[in-house]
């Protein structure tokens, strides 16, 4: 990037043991670290931050593989799928 700092996409699989049919696969993308000389400028980094992201959600919509976009944890989604399913909850 113009900034000299560095970012990553992760892609995750997640699936309860007891559960594997419930699949959750995020795709985040993370600021890894700077390799600018310059003072941290953290607006910059943010605009980067939401250039990726647009460019992110093209690339996987135009394949349909994104179906939503949210700001969930993988811990947030889990807690839901328990509520839709008890029997997933931990005895």
């Amino acid at each position: 990037m113009r900034t000299g700092h560095v970012y990553g996409i992760s892609l995750d699989r997640c699936a309860p043991l007891a559960a594997p049919e419930a699949v959750l696969s995020p795709c985040e993308p993370e600021y890894l670290r700077s390799r600018s000389i310059l003072d941290d400028d953290q607006d910059a980094v943010l605009i980067e931050m939401e250039r990726i992201d647009g460019l992110l959600r093209g690339y996987l919509s135009a394949r349909g593989w994104a179906t939503e976009h949210t700001f969930c944890s993988k811990r947030s989604c889990l807690r839901e799928l328990v509520a839709v399913r008890p029997e997933l909850a931990p005895s």
